[in-house]
């Protein structure tokens, strides 16, 4: 999973674009864009405190529900990397948003940030989340 930063869960569109490769970004429309993904009852285990848990680009009509999630950050390093969150949302471009999706009774520990998003993400819903061990619970639109 190296190629695709190192994620736990790392959802995209698998656009084959040529043998063995594949191009997650400019190929990527409305009509070939994640969704009706649904993620529930488990737990994620993530010991690299270099990274992110679940990241979701362009992702539409989703439902993330019954999820623990614990990443490695320890409390005391005190650096904070933005991209060490549990999920890292973005999107494609205007046309091709991440929307519609539903966070359900999620629990996040042990990462810099448990929501993150720098990109215009709209009518997603966030209900009965737990965020603990994190620097930030939620952070959108830290540098736009």
């Amino acid at each position: 999973m190296s190629s695709f930063d190192d994620a736990l869960y790392n959802k995209i569109s698998f656009i084959k674009s040529s043998i063995g490769n594949y191009d997650i970004t400019s190929a990527l429309t409305s009509n070939n864009q994640p969704n009706n993904i649904c993620v529930t009852d488990m737990t994620l285990e993530y010991d690299n405190a270099r990274s992110h848990a679940v990241k979701l680009v362009s992702t539409i009509r989703s439902e993330f529900r019954n999820l623990r999630i614990i990443g490695g950050w320890p409390e005391t390093e005190g650096t904070i990397d933005w991209t060490e969150s549990a999920f890292v949302i973005e999107r494609f471009s205007d046309a091709i948003e991440t929307s519609g999706n539903l966070f359900e009774d999620i629990e996040i520990s042990k990462f810099t940030t448990g929501f993150y998003s720098d990109h215009d993400i709209e009518n997603n819903t966030f209900k009965n989340n737990n965020i603990s061990d994190c620097a930030y619970g939620i952070v959108f639109g830290r540098s736009t």
